[in-house]
């Protein structure tokens, strides 16, 4: 009946912090090992995230661009 109601709650995508607290393990690490494998991966979502920033200007890129570069030969800088 845990198993169960853990594969509910995560499938209904609630945080793992409150899947802890429901099935009231003493830390997040016992609910991630044991039902970390019922999550879905979220690879696409992080790689979403970080190019938004980047094209949000949330994230400022410092390296040059290849544009920079090239101006750098023909300037000689």
């Amino acid at each position: 009946m845990r198993h169960t109601a853990a594969s509910i709650l995560i499938n209904q995508g609630l945080h793992p912090k409150i899947v802890q607290q429901h099935l009231g393990h003493s830390s997040i690490v016992v609910t991630m090992d044991r039902y970390g494998h019922l999550y879905p991966s979220d690879t696409e979502r992080v790689q979403d995230a970080l190019d938004a920033a980047f094209e949000t200007g949330l994230v400022a890129s410092n390296a040059p661009t290849i544009e920079d570069k090239a101006n750098q030969m023909q300037t000689g800088a």
